[in-house]
């Protein structure tokens, strides 16, 4: 599979995992590709049976999501091993990582899975879906979505150079416990309270990149 088909697929993938209803639009914008690029490259992989759908509602295919798991993988064993073992800021890791993963054949993913002791997740949150890591489906919401008065726990960021560099600013983090104290009613940001009582202010942009589970 080609680089380019590697691309859509996986951004496929990746707004899906995220609960997007997924369209042309937010693919071009996702790969800054011009729409028409995208409408052929779609009808391409709908004929290898990749996707389906309208355009206004693709999908992966069962062949498509077993291709973008491999992919994502290979992806994400990079990110953790970048981050884990040379050191590399999670702010740093994305397209190094994409680089690697597009010379990186099924035999290195494996031994590299193996070195790194079966990891569950990249640096981001991202789940590696390979051996034993691969019946996970845990449900996840955009803190966006979160009511005041409830306590979730971060466990996703979405893979966004600028997004992780605001979470360090926030001095937040993956595992982080938090309460949602108040929602703006004007703008959507949201304060919350980490359990070290620290009170930090979220915008309503970065909320919605921003993935939890309830406690």
């Amino acid at each position: 599979m080609n680089s380019s088909w590697q691309d859509y697929i996986t951004v496929i993938f990746e707004l899906n995992e995220l609960g997007c209803n997924i369209n042309n639009k937010m693919i071009s914008e996702k790969l800054d590709i011009s729409p028409p690029s995208v409408t052929e490259m779609i009808k391409k992989l709908k004929s290898e049976g990749l996707v389906d759908g309208r355009k206004s509602n693709l999908f992966l295919t069962e062949k498509g999501v077993l291709e973008a798991k491999k992919i994502m993988s290979k992806h994400r064993l990079w990110e953790y091993f970048l981050k884990n073992e040379l050191g590399y800021d999670w702010g740093e890791v994305h397209e190094e990582a994409k680089a690697l993963q597009y010379s990186t054949s099924d035999k290195l993913m494996n031994r590299l899975n193996k070195y790194l002791k079966e990891p569950i997740a990249c640096p981001h949150g991202g789940y590696i879906f390979i051996n034993s890591n691969d019946d996970y489906d845990k449900k996840l919401i955009s803190l966006s979505n979160v009511d005041e008065g409830n306590r979730v726990m971060i466990e996703r960021l979405a893979d966004i150079k600028d997004l992780l560099e605001y979470m360090d600013r926030k001095k937040l983090s993956l595992g982080d416990f938090i309460y949602v104290e108040k929602i703006d009613k004007y703008d959507g940001s949201i304060l919350i309270r980490k359990e070290d009582k620290l009170e930090v202010q979220i915008g309503i942009i970065a909320a919605k990149d921003i993935f939890v589970s309830e406690i």
